[in-house]
């Protein structure tokens, strides 16, 4: 059955009824939780920080040929930080498109999502953000900056750009494509 807004393909490719449920292609929910940056203590909304209500973005993981794309932010949060492109999800939009969209927009390039990685959450700076990782196929073209960033590139997994936005090291190590598993 495939997924609202992927491919129709993905669960034939993938070997995955509902690829959403495989976390990464595993067919299993992950054996660690959602990451939570800013060391924050999970906490109920009445102890909770002045903050924003939770928005969800979404943040485009690609690799090609063992380099990720990242991407040197200019606006808040985590200004002058390397991180995926990424932004928010507009409403009536989709993970996918979302990831794509803001693919092309920040990067200038092209990629088509495939996958759902681990969701993270972020509280901290006054905002709460929900942030799914959608990993995309590269479509061939390279990184230019546009919108929101001020640099974008290919990076070695062992040698990624500082300073990277918060729990960096931990995604792209996660998001690295497996002998034998999807390639993004």
């Amino acid at each position: 059955m495939p997924v609202m807004g992927f491919p129709g393909t993905l669960g034939k490719e993938t070997g995955l009824e509902n690829p959403l449920v495989g976390w990464g292609g595993t067919g299993k929910m992950p054996a660690y939780p959602p990451l939570i940056l800013d060391n924050e203590v999970a906490m109920s909304a009445d102890d909770s920080p002045s903050c924003t209500p939770p928005r969800v973005g979404v943040l485009a993981v690609v690799w090609r040929d063992g380099q990720v794309l990242l991407v040197r932010r200019c606006n808040p949060p985590q200004a002058g930080r390397w991180g995926f492109p990424g932004g928010r999800v507009e409403p009536g939009e989709t993970l996918a498109h979302a990831a794509e969209r803001e693919l092309v927009e920040e990067t200038r390039v092209r990629g088509r999502a495939v996958d759902i990685l681990p969701v993270i959450e972020h509280i901290g700076e006054g905002q709460h953000w929900i942030l799914v990782p959608v990993a995309c196929a590269w479509m061939g073209e390279q990184p230019r900056p546009a919108s929101d960033v001020d640099q974008a590139g290919w990076f070695e997994p062992d040698a990624l750009p500082r300073p990277l936005c918060e729990g960096m090291e931990r995604l792209v190590c996660e998001s690295l494509p497996t002998v034998g598993g999807p390639t993004y």
